[in-house]
């Protein structure tokens, strides 16, 4: 069977950091689980009205996306025995569950969700899962959760309107789910970062993902730091993060964007990679923002200007731009790298 990396993160999160007692990864019901009356009306209704909504609004809303079929005109049941969820997890106290975790995953590239429909495909995702608690799991407050590493930045905020536009719904029918995805940076501080600040408390030779985590950290730290002999660490794995002397890692930056631009190397293509995160992701493993943005561009961009040096810009072609400040020692080095290369 295919081992997926996000789902063992995953499940590393809610086992450790969650407190799970109970954890599974592709979770699916038995073909042999029944739904009484009851229930069932009440799926019939809630899934009548998630579709009535959803024709209401999101056509209106959202023109290039296709009708959200969450059902795909298969009767419940058998819509409930098709249902996979990526983890499930269950934490216990005194015996009695407490809370219930049910998480899809996707980590298709470097470049985001690779879905055909991709707000389609995490939303129906989404509502299957709602249904799972209400069906499966009755009476345990549930917390629905989408998470993916990268996210594109319109599709996060279609998703997000979209779920908006639900909620009402949602809470009408089932007041103790909370639904929310992680992307991007939030996936970085509230999944990556708790279990990387902990690798040192947890041992244990079952879990795949901390055990990858352990490796590549070894590795990383044996690495030589010479820029000739620089290799590229893994993604996601961003070794010492100790301070450098104040300013240094500024002046570094510049230095080597303004050698870029006073040597003629800032060809038109490169100057729109540096202006894409996908190119920042794969290149220096920034989480979700590029290395330049036009300073005339700025406040509708939509990027924090704490991840931005504020007082320096870079011209180039008699326009200004800023430089992205997240300059950690790991991506200093990738940057060394990619320099020596260019």
């Amino acid at each position: 069977m295919k081992i997926e990396i996000c789902e063992q993160m995953v499940q590393s999160w809610l086992q450790n950091i969650k407190g799970c007692q109970i954890v599974q990864t592709n979770w699916s019901v038995s073909h042999l689980f029944t739904i009484d009356t009851q229930t069932l009306d009440i799926v019939k209704k809630f899934q009548s009205d998630i579709e009535s909504v959803l024709k209401e609004t999101t056509a209106n809303l959202f023109e290039n996306i296709p009708d959200i079929d969450v059902f795909k005109q298969s009767k419940p049941a058998q819509f409930i025995k098709q249902c996979e969820i990526d983890v499930v997890g269950i934490q216990l106290e005194n015996g009695i569950a407490q809370q219930l975790y049910l998480v899809d995953s996707a980590f298709h590239s470097t470049y985001g969700l690779g879905y055909k429909n991709p707000e389609a495909n995490v939303i129906k995702k989404i509502l299957r899962a709602i249904l799972i608690s209400f069906i499966i799991f009755k009476d345990i407050p549930a917390n629905i959760y989408f998470v993916s590493p990268l996210c594109k930045k319109q599709l996060h905020n279609n998703i997000q309107s979209i779920l908006s536009i639900l909620n009402s719904v949602i809470y009408k029918y089932f007041p103790d789910v909370k639904v929310e995805v992680l992307f991007n940076d939030k996936f970085s501080t509230e999944i990556y970062k708790p279990l990387v600040d902990n690798i040192g408390k947890l041992n244990n030779d079952n879990d795949l993902f901390m055990r990858s985590l352990s490796l590549a950290k070894i590795a990383q730290n044996n690495l030589p730091t010479t820029n000739s002999q620089i290799v590229n660490p893994p993604v996601g794995i961003t070794g010492t993060t100790h301070k450098t002397p104040k300013g240094s890692n500024k002046t570094t930056v510049f230095k080597i964007f303004n050698d870029i631009v006073k040597n003629g190397k800032m060809t038109p293509a490169l100057l729109h990679d540096l202006q894409t995160p996908e190119f920042a992701k794969v290149n220096f493993n920034m989480p979700t923002f590029p290395i330049l943005v036009k300073t005339v561009d700025f406040n509708k961009s939509g990027y924090q200007p704490s991840r931005y040096y504020k007082d320096e810009f870079i011209s180039i072609n008699g326009e200004t731009y800023l430089l992205c400040s997240q300059w950690i020692p790991a991506r200093i080095r990738l940057l060394k790298y990619w320099f020596d290369k260019l």
